[in-house]
């Protein structure tokens, strides 16, 4: 897959700010690992892609957070905030477990991927 293609498949991602085509390029590089050919079949193309939209996503976003100035938004750690009489707060437990669990449950392009790697199936594993 080439950043073309990635951004033929996934518009969305075409003038996103923080994203361009070397960073692309470094997400589908940075799959290669993690996909085989021969057993993600029909399905590589759309699996390869979900992993990268979901790593460029997650770089955007550690990103964003990192020149993050403005004082309304919570911090990219926080699990509450308060804004006057309105306080907002998120269950740590849930938080931590779903990212625990799998780091792809984040992004709808990683469960996508996630979703797809069932399918597929994980292939043998050494232990």
């Amino acid at each position: 897959m080439t950043p073309a293609e990635f951004l033929a498949r996934f518009p969305e991602f075409d003038g996103l700010d923080g994203i361009a085509g070397p960073g692309i390029q470094a997400a589908i590089d940075d799959a290669d690992p993690h996909f085989d050919v021969e057993r993600w079949g029909d399905l590589y193309t759309q699996g390869l892609g979900n992993f990268v939209a979901h790593t460029l996503l997650m770089r955007k976003k550690r990103h964003d957070a990192m020149r993050n100035t403005n004082d309304t938004d919570p911090p990219p750690d926080a699990i509450g905030y308060k804004a006057g009489d309105t306080e907002v707060k998120f269950s740590e437990k849930l938080i931590l477990y779903r990212v625990e669990k799998s780091p792809y449950v984040s992004t709808e392009y990683g469960q996508q991927y996630l979703y797809l790697r069932d399918i597929v199936g994980a292939g043998a594993l050494a232990v």
